[in-house]
This record gives C-alpha cells, sequence and structure tokens, in this order.
C-alpha cells in the first residue's frame, strides 16, 4: 500500500498525526516508534521534494 503523503497546506505536526493513526499505517508498522520514523521519514522526503532537493 502507498505510504500517506502531506497535503500541500498540512503542517508537519498535522501530517504526523494522520499517518500515525491511518488504518494502513497501524496495520504494516504495528509498533508505534517504527511508524513514527516511518511517518516523520515521510514528512521530510516530501517538503524536500516540494522545496526542489531530492534526498
Amino acid at each position: 500500500m502507498p505510504l500517506p503523503k502531506p497535503k500541500p497546506t498540512e503542517k508537519k505536526m498535522e501530517f504526523i498525526n494522520r499517518c500515525m493513526a491511518d488504518e494502513t499505517m497501524v496495520k504494516e508498522y504495528p509498533n508505534q516508534a517504527q511508524r513514527f520514523a516511518v511517518c516523520t521519514s515521510q514528512s521530510t522526503k516530501n517538503t524536500n521534494e516540494t522545496k526542489g532537493h531530492k534526498g
């Protein structure tokens, strides 16, 4: 399943909260610390992509 992506107007913590509660993410990453790491990485990755950076 695809990972959630931040919405254009969504703040980082809003995205992380939404990502942490996402049903698919909870199933695929039942460990909360691992899920938090994936969500944080996803928020950073997408922020860099929108600014024209590759990371």
